[in-house]
């Protein structure tokens, strides 16, 4: 199911982990859904999507966030790897203090 915008993120404490948050996301704007019953039906639609993808286009500060986040080895920099995502994050987890992984 996908979903044209996101309206709300929602803290959520566990009740298993007492202290432990994960994050809940509510949308708005019923875009698509589909299921699938084989996994080659599944190969097939995302074939298509990719056959018609385009690229977006990014600013200079976003394609170094891009960059960042997809290396392979981060060449002992992990802190600015970490850092990029949690910059990039930032905007949808104003109130999340403790980062517990990425």
């Amino acid at each position: 199911m996908g979903f044209e915008s996101t309206s709300a993120v929602i803290a959520h404490e566990s009740g298993l982990q007492p202290g432990v948050h994960t994050l809940r996301f509510e949308h708005q704007g019923h875009a698509d859904e589909f299921s699938y019953r084989s996994p080659d039906e599944i190969q097939d639609r995302f074939a298509d999507a990719l056959a018609r993808e385009q690229d977006l286009p990014v600013s200079g500060a976003e394609e170094v966030l891009v960059r960042l986040f997809n290396r392979l080895d981060d060449r002992g920099e992990g802190d600015v790897v970490t850092g990029a995502a949690l910059i990039a994050g930032a905007a949808f987890a104003k109130n999340i203090f403790q980062v517990q992984g990425i």
